[in-house]
């Protein structure tokens, strides 16, 4: 798949109107959605293994994962450091809030592309890929119906100047410094650290499966 091509399924997918009521259920119950993905992928690295494992395809897969794991990441810091504390009481726009109105879920999405390349399968890509889509989306819209009820005219300005998902980066703005509230940050790390976790824990099912513990397994491409 293209860049433009994937540029363009997430711009349908975020688009405002385009979410079922199913994806609006999912939303309401994101974290139990979660947990059942979340099982399913990981029955999936123990049941399965990839087919290009050992090939320079295959390698080249899960460097790459690791670089979006790791930006998704330290994204999400940055976002966190900024919204953290703020985001319900505040109109939050700068640093990564002045390039996206959703920083946090696009760097969501990117460490996500990232942990199904380092499976070094496009099937498990896909998986998360459609989670993130099943989900995400309705996500999106319950948080802005919230802050363009709280905020109103500026929630309206700030999201005519700022686009929903996509960054664009010759927006961004940053003060000369910025109020943190640590105790709140802290408390929102814990969701990011599997951006890296996850990676090296398929690296570790990899070797075992190499060094034979794990038995046979079905590949996937």
């Amino acid at each position: 798949m293209s860049a433009s091509a994937a540029r363009a399924i997430i711009r349908v997918l975020l688009r405002p109107g385009v979410m079922s009521p199913l994806a609006r259920l999912f939303s309401q119950h994101r974290i139990s959605v979660s947990r059942v993905f979340g099982i399913a992928f990981v029955a999936a690295l123990l049941g399965t293994g990839s087919a290009w494992q050992g090939t320079l395809v295959g390698r080249a897969m899960f460097l790459a994962g690791i670089v979006l794991a790791a930006i998704g990441m330290v994204g999400r810091i940055w976002c966190l450091t900024y919204s953290s504390g703020y985001k319900s009481s505040e109109l939050v726009t700068l640093g990564p809030y002045s390039v996206s109105r959703n920083p946090l879920y696009f760097f969501s999405f990117v460490g996500l592309v990232g942990i199904g390349l380092a499976t070094e399968t496009v099937s498990l890509t896909l998986f998360l890929m459609a989670f993130f889509a099943t989900v995400y989306p309705a996500v999106i819209a319950g948080e802005e119906e919230f802050l363009h009820g709280k905020f109103g005219q500026a929630y309206v300005e700030y999201c005519n100047r700022t686009p929903r998902f996509l960054p664009r980066p010759a927006l961004f703005a940053e003060p000369e410094s910025y109020m943190v509230q640590p105790r709140t940050l802290r408390r929102s790390l814990g969701g990011v650290i599997w951006f890296i976790g996850l990676p090296v824990a398929i690296q570790v099912l990899v070797n075992l499966r190499t060094a034979g513990v794990l038995g046979s397994v079905t590949l996937l491409p």
